[in-house]
């Protein structure tokens, strides 16, 4: 499955930061230039490492999540213990 892009057409490529806000079930990508913020809600589990930003060519920015390789969504976890 290929990605789907987004393309933020008045978000300067060189300026752009990504930040994730979220659980397993939705969350909040914000795409910021430092002029103009994008509040984009997502639905899935995604993190915030999967997202990449590209330019569009046209001074816009381009945002995608490639999909995940075959097998590694079913990798193991390891369970978190507190002592």
């Amino acid at each position: 499955m290929p990605s789907q892009l987004i393309d933020l057409t008045d978000m300067n490529f060189a300026m752009v930061t990504l930040g994730h806000a979220g659980n397993s079930l939705s969350g909040v990508l914000t795409v910021s230039d430092g002029s103009h913020v994008a509040a984009l809600n997502m639905i899935g589990n995604y993190t915030i490492g999967n997202f990449k930003s590209a330019s569009d060519g046209l001074g816009g920015t381009l945002i995608s999540d490639p999909p995940v390789p075959p097998g590694a969504e079913s990798l193991p976890q390891m369970p978190i213990q507190s002592s």
